[in-house]
């Protein structure tokens, strides 16, 4: 028995692909699922189902078209991270980039509540789409010439710090794709930074303190902005046994062991990456440097 929905998307990729070469098609992979819920009724439509469906099949078919033709993709991605991964919207806001220039197709199609299509998503199925996004982005040779490309790659180092391993993980790759000098060298420590199996020799093995053997100095800058994001992910993620309480302190603990030898000023850092989600919320009470401030002489009060 034929199934309409596969029918359907046979359809609109046998037409899309003719598109493709001039990136007009593009666009057409990214509303398909808003066309396929108004046509069927969203109550017959697996919206996210179809959603990652079109993004595996981007990245698997259609890398270098998206590439070539990257606006409607960057704004696709962009208006997917401030809709479903809220803690990203001071992003747009510090960047003055709050009000994106989406194309009206692509403005209507990520306005999910007023289209009734997806109300609300699970924190689950948003970092699943958001490993999709990153996969997608990851195979993009040239990203320093994507559109956007500079808030594009701050959104990725947000990202690294986000508590699930596989979009952190994903997250890295696109960073590392900017083959930035002062991280070429460290690549390699930094994806041990988020393997179950390699984190706890890594952190003994890869010296963080000023005076270590494992770091240039003139990569420090640079470098540990990466990894202090990655490894906030790590105290914040929840991992197999890892997510009993015993092991997430251990976990902790072993972090900040490994930052025992950083400077106050690069601790202060490590500090303002977890108050990423409240930067409204400050912005209207207490700074965020003050209040990261209040926070490390408590934790030094605590020590004594």
């Amino acid at each position: 028995m034929e199934c309409p929905s596969l029918a359907r998307l046979d359809r609109v990729l046998d037409a899309d692909f003719t598109l493709f070469a001039d990136g007009a098609g593009i666009g057409a992979y990214l509303r398909y699922a808003a066309i396929a819920a108004d046509a069927q009724g969203s109550e017959r439509v697996d919206y996210n189902n179809v959603y990652k469906q079109l993004l595996k099949m981007l990245a698997d078919t259609g890398a270098r078209a998206a590439e070539t033709n990257s606006k409607p993709v960057v704004l696709s991605f962009m208006a997917f991270a401030k809709h479903d991964l809220g803690w990203t919207a001071s992003l747009f806001r510090n960047k003055e980039d709050e009000a994106l220039e989406l194309d009206a197709d692509l403005a209507g199609f990520y306005s999910e509540q007023d289209r009734g299509l997806v109300t609300s998503r699970s924190r689950r199925t948003a970092d699943a789409l958001s490993v999709l996004w990153l996969g997608l982005f990851a195979k993009f040779r040239n990203p320093g010439a994507l559109y956007k490309s500079e808030t594009l790659y701050s959104l990725f180092q947000r990202l690294l710090s986000r508590g699930d391993t596989s979009v952190q993980r994903q997250a890295l790759d696109c960073v590392l794709a900017w083959r930035e000098p002062d991280l070429v060298p460290y690549a390699d420590n930094l994806r041990n930074l988020v393997d179950d199996k390699r984190f706890r020799d890594e952190l003994k093995t890869f010296n963080l303190a000023v005076d270590g053997e494992s770091i240039n100095s003139v990569h420090r800058d640079r470098l540990l902005p990466v990894a202090f994001r990655l490894l906030h992910g790590q105290m914040v993620a929840r991992l197999g046994k890892s997510s009993r309480k015993d092991g997430m302190k251990t976990r902790r603990m072993a972090i900040f062991n490994a930052m025992a030898g950083i400077t106050p000023a690069e601790l202060r850092s490590f500090v303002f990456i977890g108050l990423d989600a409240f930067d409204e919320v400050l912005a209207a009470a207490t700074p965020k440097e003050r209040l990261a401030d209040e926070l490390l002489s408590l934790s030094a009060g605590d020590a004594t």
